[in-house]
């Protein structure tokens, strides 16, 4: 089986492809304040469908394909790879009236909201004695194994991760796991 450049673009292979400029025979999108998309009719209709699956919710799918842009759809996204920036510059782009402002400010907020929490797997180096974590940490010969102070983590069962990412998610938080 082949790989057109699009397929292998939605399949997150090749990151460098460009949806083609829309020309007077070819569909665009329109994006409603309420956080629908709609597709219209033309020659790109079935790749605006194709890569909307990636990060939106599907609500209709009669004459005029309708999706629907959710925080759960965002969240499936960004664990599945997709970029919000890359989904923000699509709506710009592709959008065949100006994407209303709602729609920028929370994709903007979701964007910082997504950098925020973490869930990863490290080392640490730990005592219940600040004074000797502090001794220890400002040895020469050991400063250069320090990656970095964790002023803001606690820590977690390891086997809990998606657990407690899901109740981040719950509290409308984005939380990635590293």
């Amino acid at each position: 089986m082949r790989l057109t450049p699009f397929g292998a673009h939605v399949l997150g292979i090749n990151k460098d492809y460009h949806v083609p400029s829309l020309g007077p025979a070819n569909s665009g999108i329109i994006i409603q304040p309420n956080y629908e998309i709609l597709v219209s009719e033309g020659q790109t209709k079935m790749t605006h469908i194709l890569y909307l699956d990636t990060f939106a919710e599907k609500s209709s799918t009669r004459t005029i394909p309708i999706y629907k842009l959710t925080f759960k759809s965002i969240i499936k996204a960004i664990d599945e790879g997709v970029d919000i920036t890359e989904i923000k510059e699509y709506f710009l782009e592709y959008s065949e009236h100006p994407v209303p402002d709602n729609i920028i400010t929370t994709l903007t907020e979701w964007e910082a909201k997504s950098k925020k929490i973490k869930i990863r797997t490290i080392t640490v180096l730990e005592t219940d004695d600040p004074y000797l974590l502090e001794e220890l940490k400002s040895y020469k010969t050991m400063q250069k194994y320090l990656k970095r102070n964790l002023p803001h983590a606690v820590e977690i069962d390891a086997k809990a991760a998606n657990q407690v990412k899901r109740e981040c998610e719950k509290k409308n938080h984005i939380c990635l796991i590293e």
